[in-house]
């Protein structure tokens, strides 16, 4: 399967909800396939369909190289129905290379998806999960890591922001 370029921020389907997984067939097959090697070969362990350009409600997960006991899985239309404590940690996202935050986020979550199959899911998730999957639900309703931290960080990282949004010719 093709390795797909990750689309920037500044690009304007990263802004946009992403439309609901209504269909299950070839077509979304192949979509996850291409995800899972672009998420891949960017060495990266969250992955929204919207960050390759499609808007749809699919987001991956493999934290199988940072942690021991790590997890690959993909959610379809993921909703977040309960969250539990919270704690600041470090964040990076492929769509904004070479930035690392520090982003407030729930410590537990139980997540309502369905999975590749079409099938009903809820599960509980804690830590680094619980962040990651925060993260791509994030992406999804074209919400951004730095829509979730305070003034003074968006102004240090403002120039690479706008280096990223309009990269030179």
């Amino acid at each position: 399967m093709p390795i797909l370029p990750v689309v920037k921020y500044g690009h304007p389907v990263l802004r946009k909800p992403a439309e609901n997984v209504s269909e299950f067939g070839d077509e979304l097959t192949a979509l996850l396939c291409d995800m899972k090697d672009t998420l891949k070969a960017e060495d990266g362990i969250g992955l929204a369909a919207n960050q390759i350009g499609v808007s749809s409600h699919v987001l991956i997960i493999d934290t199988t190289s940072a942690e021991d006991d790590g997890k690959m899985f993909t959610m379809l239309n993921a909703k977040i129905t309960k969250k539990n404590g919270r704690k600041t940690a470090e964040e990076g996202c492929l769509s904004i290379p070479e930035i690392r935050l520090q982003v407030d986020r729930a410590i537990r979550i139980t997540v309502e998806y369905l999975d590749e199959k079409g099938i009903p899911m809820v599960a509980t998730f804690e830590d680094l999960l619980a962040r990651v999957i925060q993260h791509e639900v994030d992406h999804l309703n074209g919400i951004f890591m730095v829509d979730r931290v305070g003034l003074a960080q968006r102004n240090q990282i403002a120039k690479q922001l706008e280096e990223i949004r309009n990269p030179a010719n």
